[in-house]
């Protein structure tokens, strides 16, 4: 405040406190938090996120009637029409424009509709940008998965956001050329590459033809030698009998079946025959051993009622019915006595 001294006509300056100048209270609100983000590893280079080379959808958060959305569609129909760009609307300044940047980012992460982001806006003095030093807003910068690229104010301002982000463009015109190719360079560069690849090509195809050359000279006598030897073989075939005169081959197979033919039957007589000698021996051999060649002889086999053979006599007790098998026939019996020999046992 001011007081005069009226006696002598002095005026006095009195000051409740002091800063040192060019360093304010959001001066050193940035100082703070720039030291704490970068001590948290905030703005180290490995959590950096590479700009995709050529991008077809852009994301930008901003003033939706700002110089800033205009310089960016401005630059981009030069460079790269080709690029959608996507406006989420914000407010880039005042206590509510934090809350706007930040859904902005989650909402370009959420839908994954682009594949970078550009967040900025104009120039202006250090309370127009404060949006961008805000410490949530960093934190959303640095956690964003799509690549981001700051663009707050002009070349001589520095905010957080700028630290955070994976690229710094001092202008919003600066981060649309630096986000999309210029389609005349690209086209360039492509034509480049096809020049190189279609130079590669034919050098390829060059080599394989004068390797197959090479190849075709050093192995022509040995292709010569097998064609040779392949047309003696055809004219040895053209030659031969089976095709000069087939009746032949087939006269010649028919005398053969004939020979088989006439082996065969005799060696089936021969088979014939000895089969017939062995089953006529082995007849006679069961026509001996056969109980029926005894009883033909005179003999008779005693069988009791339920057809057992009666080996002796102590089977036997009186008045049992026996039936007697002779060779022509069988006769029943009754026994009316029996008598055991004495075997000397």
């Amino acid at each position: 405040r001011i007081s005069l001294f009226v006696r002598d006509g002095q005026y006095q300056l009195y000051a409740d406190s002091m800063e040192t100048e060019g360093i304010g209270a959001l001066y050193l609100a940035f100082e703070q938090l720039k030291r704490k983000l970068e001590s948290e590893g905030l703005f180290s280079e490995n959590r950096k996120k590479s700009i995709p080379k050529i991008p077809t959808r852009l994301g930008v958060i901003t003033a939706p009637t700002g110089a800033a959305i205009k310089d960016i569609i401005n630059i981009s129909g030069r460079r790269f029409p080709y690029a959608k760009i996507i406006l989420y609307p914000s407010l880039v300044q005042g206590a509510d424009a934090p809350p706007q940047l930040i859904a902005g980012l989650e909402y370009f992460n959420r839908t994954k509709s682009v594949d970078v982001i550009i967040i900025g806006r104009g120039g202006g003095s250090i309370e127009d940008l404060w949006a961008f030093n805000d410490e949530n807003v960093a934190r959303a910068v640095s956690a964003s998965e799509i690549p981001v690229i700051s663009a707050v104010g002009h070349e001589i301002d520095f905010t957080i956001c700028d630290f955070v982000s994976d690229k710094r463009a001092p202008t919003p015109s600066a981060a649309a050329e630096i986000a999309l190719p210029e389609t005349n360079e690209l086209k360039r560069k492509i034509n480049n590459i096809i020049s190189r690849e279609q130079a590669l090509l034919e050098q390829m195809i060059k080599n394989r033809r004068n390797q197959i050359e090479r190849y075709g000279k050093s192995y022509e006598p040995l292709i010569n030698q097998i064609l040779k030897n392949r047309r003696n073989q055809i004219e040895r075939y053209e030659k031969s009998r089976a095709l000069t005169n087939p009746m032949n081959s087939i006269d010649d197979r028919r005398m053969a079946i004939v020979a088989l033919s006439d082996r065969l039957e005799k060696s089936m007589s021969s088979v014939d025959l000895r089969c017939r000698s062995a089953l006529k021996e082995r007849a006679a051999k069961l026509e001996a051993l056969s109980p029926l060649s005894v009883l033909s002889r005179g003999y008779s086999a005693v069988f009791d009622t339920d057809g057992k053979l009666i080996k002796s006599v102590c089977q036997l007790s009186l008045g049992d019915k026996v039936r007697l098998r002779a060779a022509d026939g069988i006769a029943d019996a009754e026994i009316i006595n029996t008598e055991k020999y004495e075997t000397g046992e």
